[in-house]
């Protein structure tokens, strides 16, 4: 193999999966932080956006803080469908003390079982090229 082909292997099987696996890993970190230590506040729905092919659907909510602080936020990571929420009902929402600016409905993020499962087809993917490079 020559030296290009093992550079291009070992970008695509190692340094690719090895970058997901610390997107993935970074994602769960935040979640982690939110559950642990996460306020938890009732919020309300502001509007809802439905999602298109491309883009995730929006959910636009507020919440007050504890000094009365009204912030507005909106939370779009994930696949939900917000499309059953309407304006004015109530939206459980959990946000970081230390940075109120970060907040989302509470139990949305990034759990453990996925963050496992991405780990080990990354891994998988990266053991496959260094059996490739050292072949």
């Amino acid at each position: 193999m020559n030296l290009l082909a093992k550079v291009v292997t070992a970008a695509l099987f190692i340094g690719g999966p090895a970058l997901m696996l610390t997107l993935q890993w970074k994602d769960y970190a935040v979640t982690w932080r939110f559950n642990r230590r996460g306020q938890r506040v009732r919020g309300k729905v502001l509007r809802v956006v439905p999602g298109k092919v491309d883009e995730n659907a929006a959910v636009y909510y507020a919440f007050c803080l504890p000094d009365g602080t009204v912030l507005h936020h909106e939370y779009s990571e994930t696949q939900e469908d917000w499309s059953e929420m309407s304006p004015g009902e109530p939206l459980e929402v959990v946000y970081l003390p230390e940075d109120p600016r970060r907040s989302r409905p509470t139990g949305m993020g990034v759990g453990l079982v996925k963050t496992g499962f991405w780990t080990l087809v990354m891994l998988g993917f990266m053991a496959g090229g260094v059996v490739v490079l050292l072949g």
